[in-house]
């Protein structure tokens, strides 16, 4: 791996991290979650806390722990490595695909509509202004990870041109 993609990883996992953090506590300040019935998401806030800088620090290090931990196994080192390597890249298109989701449930609540897995439903709720911000930083934090993960992927796959 060359080291601009290397950057591409460690650039995508401080966004992920601090921008993940910041739509964390937006969300955490909106005045809905003070109701009583509103304790589960609030308790899922906290959780979802250390999970954004878990899942930062496997985007900037993961290929580097996957593979230490395979040649630990026994492994050989080139194929420890490479095992790290795509397996960091899986993830950041899975967290890519799942920030893209985000990015749709943040929109539905700032246009007033509040998507709800369990029961599934559709409610409708006053448009959030604040939301907005939350889908600006969600798109950042999409195409920080798609430029990541998927952009090295899509380029690989390519078929070579013929000359």
């Amino acid at each position: 791996m060359n080291p601009r993609e290397e950057q591409r990883y460690v650039q995508a996992a401080m966004t992920y991290g601090a921008l993940g953090l910041a739509v964390v506590l937006l969300t955490a300040v909106d005045p809905g979650l003070a109701q009583p019935e509103r304790r589960n998401d609030v308790a899922a806030l906290i959780v979802a806390l250390p999970v954004f800088l878990i899942f930062a620090s496997l985007v900037a290090w993961g290929n580097r722990l996957v593979a230490a931990l395979l040649n630990f196994m026994g492994l050989k080192a080139e194929t420890a490595w490479r095992i790290g390597y795509h397996l960091r890249e899986k993830l950041v298109m899975i967290l890519t695909l799942t920030s893209a989701l985000r990015v749709l449930i943040f929109l539905g609540n700032a246009l007033g509509y509040r998507p709800r897995l369990i029961p599934p439903a559709i409610e409708s709720s006053e448009p959030k202004l604040s939301m907005w911000l939350g889908v600006a930083l969600m798109c950042v934090i999409v195409w920080a990870l798609f430029r990541a993960g998927w952009r090295s992927f899509l380029q690989r796959r390519r078929p070579a041109s013929r000359a």
